[in-house]
């Protein structure tokens, strides 16, 4: 595997981007620097803090990581 950023949780050199978020093949932690990546295009389910049709699945694992892409709104979910 190719070698991938620092993992800020296990310190090794194996995080690699998953989606629109980055994983860890070591220790499996999920995560991102400043703001999550584009999960891709096409219209999302509806976000229940700004009503826009923009709420896109970044992550689904252990637990399930959500992103509204409506600039006005960025609201993450984790559930």
């Amino acid at each position: 595997m190719a070698k991938g950023a620092k993992c800020p949780s296990c310190g090794e050199m194996t995080m690699q981007k998953t989606g629109g978020v980055y994983k860890c093949s070591s220790c499996g932690s999920v995560g991102w620097w400043k703001k999550p990546g584009g999960p891709g295009g096409g219209e999302g389910a509806k976000c229940k803090s700004c009503d826009a049709q923009q709420l896109h699945t970044l992550y689904d694992g252990k637990f399930t990581i959500r992103f509204c892409t409506n600039g006005d709104c960025g609201a993450t979910i984790i559930s």
